[in-house]
């Protein structure tokens, strides 16, 4: 499954720190000897491998990972775990225009783009009213 990771709302700078810190976890899981990153949209690289194996062009940050060990929410869970212990300003988003597209956001851009998340379990909503009815189930469970 090829993922798009949009990374155009974050700094170069920051960018580039997530993309190097996707890349050396992804190397460390599968034991990856060289990750290409290539200016075109060829996706040459073994299919049984995790890769970040290109980027659209330079001024769009949009970036193209394969991804082979599960869905798009396993490979959500993998950047959000990175994002925990390196980023911890940072989220990821679904983008609901795109598919299988994840946007890195920081946490207070979020209510910009008309979304509220669950401060629990990172569920968004469209109002603050859905997001606290939904939060209050939180405290009854």
């Amino acid at each position: 499954m090829n993922i798009k990771l949009d990374l155009s709302f974050l700094p170069i700078e920051l960018s580039s720190s997530i993309i190097r810190s996707i890349k050396k976890e992804l190397s460390s899981q599968n034991n990856v000897i060289g990750i290409t990153e290539t200016k075109s949209n060829s996706m040459t690289s073994d299919r049984n491998e995790n890769r970040v194996v290109g980027f659209t062009d330079d001024t769009d940050q949009l970036y193209t990972v394969r991804w082979v060990n599960g869905s798009l929410k396993d490979f959500k869970l993998f950047v959000e775990n990175i994002l925990r212990n390196n980023y911890d300003e940072y989220m990821v988003a679904e983008d609901t225009e795109a598919i299988n597209t994840l946007t890195i956001l920081k946490q207070g851009d979020v209510e910009q783009f008309g979304m509220h998340m669950c401060s629990h379990c990172g569920t968004f909503f469209k109002s603050i009213e859905e997001r606290t009815v939904h939060e209050r189930i939180h405290y009854f469970m």
